[in-house]
Parts: structure tokens; C-alpha cells; sequence
């Protein structure tokens, strides 16, 4: 068992540098293997898989227990506390597992993570993920094993993998840029879905699904019956202290914290929050062309709160030796674009800290998309128009759920061969119901939130980091600030054409207005021109058409006259481009240059 776990292992060296550890029951049939990343208490006292005081239990986790210290007092009260080897919050969270069990515990913890539970006495796997989807975890059969881990490039190298891809996850990519919900690229392994968990026992293993364990859905309709009270001024404060609390939580490390400090309202936010003695650095980026550069802004924002911001230019040469590595690090087909400038930053960040800190989730939580103002300014038929027209290769740039039924439709036109075509089924819709009674601009935050962070933003963060060997952590995704957030009034989200009004007036308190009230920008760079300039040899080698017929999975008429277009600069297709190149750098990276795969539905 040992000789097949360590190239799985060895697979995620990258996110866990640091140190390896196996441990084998043969009796049981089990085998776990951990690569690490010390944060906390980075001695031997926080290796992995870690083993109970009784030798039975057993656990290895991805992630971090932000109020370990609190749920460690908690068991020292009870009576509970093992003697600790160490400070490290896998030891308490085990602990915790061990005195509380499995739902008690996760109720308790409030953290980042994907874990597994050796139940040692029931003989029994237990595998959990956190509330918003940040650290990733996935599974499947292959024959009789049961396999898991934090990507599908450590489960690969068991024997007899099965390397069937998904259609269905194919033209999901091409339509969105993603691989969403609990699926993956290939047919023989899904995702533990965010806020579940799932327990694996000798007797009927194959039939264990998923079973929730936290809701969004229900964490919003309890925000929502008590609705906050008070005035707007009283609304900033509370948004205030919750997000403090939760950045004070998550710059506690035994390495160097930093901010990614993109100079929008999020990240400066977060930099805002940061206690005045903490020993903190901001990374950003910058681009030579002004529409995508937003490293002035940033020095600037950094400057007002007395920090300095560390700028990394990105040119295109910096792209061109960074994007044929891109794929193999993001470990399935991803086609976010800003997943470049995303890792160029990582990159950077690496050289001087371990952690660092950025604000994905607070478009989420406060209405911070042109598409959740649209909707309360009575232009939601503007949303939808737009929708219809940009439907099917395009629709990677209006996120996920909202344009769900178009994104269904236009399948049909997606460059996929017929015989590939025919195998896709439509992509299913979010396992839950929007929460009743939400206003439509209400209703597009929650979808974001089950469908675009979890499968777009949160996957590029931690593959862009982790494959670095650095570790992001979002305090907006604190359950305290959701539920902040969520008891808002529909009015203090919004101001003008602009949303997050409430945490635009908690940036006024400490910077100008110029460096607060300028558009929302976004993380990007300019792909088009990239594309046919600088990454044109890339790109013609990619979609070479005798490769493509080879592989028989995309329209080679259609995908060589979009390139034509392109290339010659009579329209802008450098989105819809991007999710081909970006499969098709995977297949290289997976199965070698032209590979040809085999697709099943």
C-alpha cells in the first residue's frame, strides 16, 4: 500500500513543502498520506497524519482552525483535552473530533478546511469540507479502492485510473471557464461539495453520499429574521468590528502574513482592518497597459494606512513563461483569465511570506457586481438581453448561475465535435433554493455565492497560491460577517451605480474619496492583445488543426475561424479562446502533447 501512496503524495508537493508523513493499517485497508505547509507551530509537534492518544483515531487535514484556541479552552473546561504536543489546531481539532464528534465539531470550528477522519474504533472514514468551498477535497472508485485527496493530480497515479473525461465538464468549461458544483474532469471522480461531508464504512461503501452539513441557504434566512436595526452609521460599525475580528483571526501564524492588495474596495478593506502592530506587507500588481494597471491605486491605498505596497510589473514576457505551467497547477481545465496576474502575485508574495490575506467574498456578501446594482436599478432586462447575446463560448464573463437557462441553450453552439456534443447533459442547477423573499439583486448574491465563488474565485486563489507553497485566507468568509452582511437592509448595499455602500463609507473613514469611489476594475490582463501578440506561437501550437482532429473532441472548423478573426483583429474572442487553450494545455500537461482522450457523458 505504501508503494502506491508515495507518487500520489509526492503529486502535492507543492502545496505542502514542508514536510511528509504516511501512515498504513493494513487490517483495515488504509492508507494516508500529508504533505505539509507549516503555519502553526511549524515543529514536528505538527506533522501529519496525525494519530489520537489512544492510537486509534487519525486524521490529516487541509486548512486552518481560526478559533482553535478557543474550541482548545473549551475541552481543557470539559475535560476533554488530550496532553498536547504542541500549539498546532490539527491537534485540537482532532481532540474535538474525538470528544464531540463529527457534527458537533463542525458546528464549533470556524475555519478553511478539508479533512479526513480515521474513526478508528467504527472503522470508519469520514470526510468533511468547510462552509464556502475554500480548501478542496475529491473522491471516487477506482475498482474497489476508494480514493481521495485536495487535487486530481494526486489520485492519478493509481494503478488503473480511470482517465474517461467528462463530457458534461467539458462544455461546462467552454461555457463558463469552469468545472462547477461536484463534478470533475474526469467521470471517475467528483467533488466533495462545499458545507458537506461524507462517511465511507466496510459494508455497502459505493452507495455513501454527501450529506450537508451547512446550509447557506438556512444561514440566510436566519440573518434575514433579524433583520439589523439602527442607522447606517450603526450599520458600519458592525460590518467594521466583524471584519477586524475576522483579519485578526487570520494574520495569527508562526510565519510571515501579507496582504494581496489589489487597490479595490475588498482587499483595502482588509488592509484597513489590520491591528496598527501588525507586522503585515501588501503585494500587488502591475501591468504597462493603464486599463489593467491598478498598482498606483494600490501604493496609494497602502500609503494612507501607513503600509508599503510591494509592486510586481507584469510584462508579457512574464505571462509567456508563466501560462504553459498554468495548467498543470490548476490541476483541472480552469479558464479564469485573472488566474495569471492571480499567480504572477502569488509568486511574488512567496519570496517574502508564507500567508497572506485577500478579499474574495465581499462582491459576495455586500452587492459588489454591475449585475447586482443592474437588478435593483430596474435593469435587470438590460442583464438579460446582454445574457442572450453573449450565451455559449462568452458566458465565462457573467458568472455561473445567473445566466444558467442561456448558458443551457447555447450548448448547442459550443465548438464541441457532434459525437461529444451529443454526450453532455445539462449541468445541474444549485442543489438549493434560493431563500424566499429575496429582492432580485438579493437573490443574484446568494447565487454567486453557492456558484461563482466557490467554483471560480475560490479555486484560482487556492491554486494559484498553494502552487507556490503559499497559503490565502479570505476574511470576508467569516460566518459571523455573513451573517453581518446578510441582515443589512437591501438600501446600504447600494449608492448611485455603484454597490457595498457600507463598506465604501468604512474606507471613507480613513482614506480620500478619489481612492474609494473610483469604477470597480477587476483583476485582468489584456488577454486580447496577448493573445495575438506576444502568446501567438503558444496559440497557434495549441490549436493546431490536425492536433485538434487528432483529438476529436472540438469543432476544428469553428475554433481555427475564431482564432482567424482574432488574429487578424475583426473581433474580440480572447475569452472564448482562452477556455480552448487552457483544455488544451491540460491534455498536454495530462496526458502529453496531442493526447487523445476518450469522453464519456
Amino acid at each position: 500500500m505504501l508503494a502506491r501512496l508515495t507518487p500520489m503524495t509526492a503529486a502535492l508537493r507543492a502545496r505542502g513543502p514542508d514536510a511528509e508523513g504516511t501512515w498504513v493499517d493494513e487490517t483495515a485497508g488504509l492508507a494516508l498520506g500529508f504533505r505539509r505547509l507549516a503555519v502553526l507551530d511549524t515543529s514536528a509537534a505538527g506533522n501529519q497524519p496525525l494519530v489520537a492518544a489512544d492510537g486509534r483515531d487519525v486524521l490529516v487535514f487541509n486548512g486552518e482552525i481560526y478559533n482553535a484556541e478557543d474550541v482548545r479552552a473549551r475541552l481543557e473546561a470539559q475535560g476533554h483535552a488530550p496532553a498536547w504536543r504542541g500549539h498546532a489546531d490539527t491537534e485540537v481539532l482532532l481532540a474535538a473530533l474525538v470528544a464531540w464528534g463529527l457534527e458537533a465539531t463542525l458546528d464549533a470550528v470556524e475555519g478553511m478546511f478539508a479533512f479526513a477522519w480515521w474513526r478508528g474504533r467504527e472503522r470508519r472514514l469520514v470526510l468533511a469540507r468547510d462552509r464556502f468551498g475554500e480548501k478542496p477535497l475529491v473522491y471516487g472508485w477506482i475498482g474497489d479502492t476508494f480514493l481521495f485527496g485536495s487535487q486530481v493530480s494526486a489520485l492519478r497515479p493509481f494503478p488503473g485510473f480511470d482517465t474517461r473525461l467528462s463530457a458534461t465538464s467539458l462544455a461546462e468549461l467552454l461555457a463558463l471557464g469552469w468545472i462547477g458544483g461536484d463534478r470533475c474532469v474526469y467521470t471517475a471522480l467528483q467533488k466533495l461539495p462545499a458545507g458537506h461531508w461524507l462517511e465511507v464504512g466496510p459494508e455497502s461503501p459505493a452507495r455513501a453520499e454527501p450529506r450537508r452539513w451547512w446550509s447557506p441557504r438556512e444561514a440566510v434566512e436566519g440573518a434575514r429574521r433579524t433583520r439589523a436595526a439602527g442607522s447606517f452609521e450603526e450599520a458600519v460599525d458592525n460590518v467594521e468590528a466583524a471584519l477586524a475580528t475576522s483579519v485578526a483571526a487570520r494574520i495569527r501564524a508562526d510565519v510571515p502574513v501579507g496582504v494581496l492588495l489589489s487597490g479595490g474596495v475588498d482587499s483595502s478593506a482588509v488592509l484597513l482592518s489590520m491591528p496598527d502592530n501588525a507586522d503585515v506587507q501588501a503585494f500587488t500588481i502591475g501591468f504597462a497597459e493603464a486599463a489593467q494597471d491598478e498598482a498606483p491605486h494600490a501604493r496609494a491605498v497602502a500609503r494612507h494606512l501607513g503600509r508599503e505596497a510591494t509592486v510586481l510589473q507584469a510584462r508579457p514576457e512574464d505571462a509567456l513563461a508563466l501560462v504553459p505551467a498554468l495548467a498543470e497547477r490548476f490541476d483541472e481545465p480552469f479558464a479564469d483569465s485573472s488566474q495569471v496576474p492571480t499567480a504572477l502575485v502569488a509568486a511574488l508574495a512567496r519570496q517574502h511570506v508564507t500567508v497572506v490575506l485577500g478579499g474574495d467574498g465581499g462582491d459576495e456578501l455586500f452587492g459588489g457586481y454591475a449585475h447586482h446594482v443592474a437588478a435593483r436599478q430596474r435593469l435587470w432586462w438590460w442583464r438579460q438581453t446582454l445574457a442572450d447575446r453573449r450565451a455559449g463560448w462568452g458566458a465565462a464573463a457573467l458568472s455561473a448561475v445567473r445566466v444558467q437557462r442561456n448558458v443551457h441553450a447555447a450548448w448547442r453552439r459550443l465548438p464541441l465535435e457532434r459525437d461529444v456534443a451529443a454526450l453532455a447533459r445539462s449541468v445541474p442547477g444549485p442543489a438549493e433554493a434560493p431563500p424566499a423573499g429575496l429582492s432580485r439583486g438579493r437573490t443574484l448574491q446568494w447565487l454567486d455565492t453557492i456558484t461563482y465563488l466557490p467554483d471560480d474565485l475560490l479555486v484560482k486563489v487556492d491554486r494559484a497560491t498553494m502552487g507556490v507553497g503559499l497559503e490565502a485566507r479570505s476574511p470576508f468568509l467569516a460566518p459571523d460577517l455573513f451573517d453581518v452582511a446578510w441582515r443589512l437592509p437591501d438600501d446600504h448595499l447600494v449608492e448611485g451605480a455603484r454597490g457595498k455602500r457600507v463598506v465604501r463609507a468604512l474606507l471613507r473613514r480613513r482614506l480620500p474619496a478619489e481612492l474609494v469611489d473610483r469604477p470597480k476594475q477587476g483583476f485582468s490582463i489584456p488577454l486580447d492583445a496577448w493573445l495575438r501578440g506576444p502568446l501567438a506561437s503558444w496559440v497557434r501550437g495549441l490549436l493546431d488543426p490536425e492536433r485538434l482532429r487528432r483529438q476529436a473532441l472540438l469543432d476544428v472548423a469553428a475554433v481555427e475561424a475564431t482564432w482567424r478573426g482574432h488574429a487578424s483583429g475583426t473581433q474580440l474572442a480572447g475569452r472564448r479562446l482562452w477556455a480552448v487553450l487552457m483544455l488544451q494545455a491540460w491534455l498536454d500537461s495530462s496526458a502529453g502533447p496531442g493526447g487523445t482522450p476518450e469522453c464519456a457523458g
